[in-house]
């Protein structure tokens, strides 16, 4: 069980990782930093 949270986690920050490199929010909820505004 431990595992599969910490799979689940590591998943979470790879999207995050690639919203952030693709200036994207996929989940439309973590915000996006002020140095590049989402028009």
């Amino acid at each position: 069980m431990f595992t599969d949270r910490l799979q689940h986690a590591k998943g979470l920050l790879m999207q995050r990782m690639v919203a952030v490199v693709t200036r994207q929010d996929p989940d439309g909820y973590h915000p996006q930093p002020s140095s590049s505004p989402r028009t």
